[in-house]
């Protein structure tokens, strides 16, 4: 059984008011991102990764127009450490993007936590795929732009998404820290005025 000042803690935590979906503006940008972002990775980006009785045939319709349309190196013969990040997203974005659709319209108290995690990780993916791009040889300014369209898109989601979600994480432990502190200062009021209590007793 924890100690009564941990479990007050946890009692706190799990009785949060809940805020309805519709009051939080952003979480519904987040909602939508990520259930976009599933089907586009199960399409798409981790395809390669799947058994080809298991595709079904838009999947390859979306890649091969991908493939024509934007020259991309990475869906045409892509790198080991581009292999790596199929991985990652497999292993990371796919089941995290389940979790997220799940608890997001809930309110899910570690929701800030995850979207500050998947963002840092996003954003340092993205911008290694953008920087690579720009060293990319036989490619045309129009070509590279037209990669560009797609890739610094997401990285500005990114990073805007990180930067929200450091600011409610860091909400979130300067309150947990002001619950602690008062319940501290309370815990110590109290066993101050029954120190004093008992000493009037035996004075008595």
């Amino acid at each position: 059984m924890p100690p009564p000042k941990q479990q007050q803690q946890q009692e706190q935590h799990h009785h949060r008011p809940r805020r309805p979906l519709t009051a939080r503006k952003l979480d519904i940008v987040y909602l939508a991102f990520f259930v976009i972002h599933i089907p586009v990775m199960l399409l798409v980006d981790l395809a390669p990764l799947q058994p080809a009785f298991l595709r079904p045939q838009i999947s390859y319709t979306l890649r091969q127009f991908y493939r024509d349309h934007y020259r991309d190196r990475y869906f045409e013969a892509p790198p080991a450490w581009f292999t790596a990040y199929m991985y990652l997203e497999a292993s990371y974005h796919l089941p995290l993007s389940l979790w997220m659709v799940w608890n997001i319209p809930k309110d899910h108290i570690l929701v800030p936590l995850h979207l500050l995690v998947f963002a840092v990780e996003t954003a340092l993916t993205t911008l290694t795929c953008v920087v690579d791009v720009r060293a990319w040889e036989g490619y045309t300014a129009p070509q590279r732009n037209d990669l560009y369209a797609l890739y610094v898109p997401y990285l500005v989601v990114a990073c805007f998404m990180g930067s929200d979600a450091f600011l409610r994480v860091k909400r979130q432990i300067m309150s947990a820290n002001s619950n602690s502190n008062s319940n501290s200062n309370s815990t110590t009021e109290t066993t101050n005025t029954t120190t004093v209590a008992v000493d009037k007793g035996k004075r008595a």
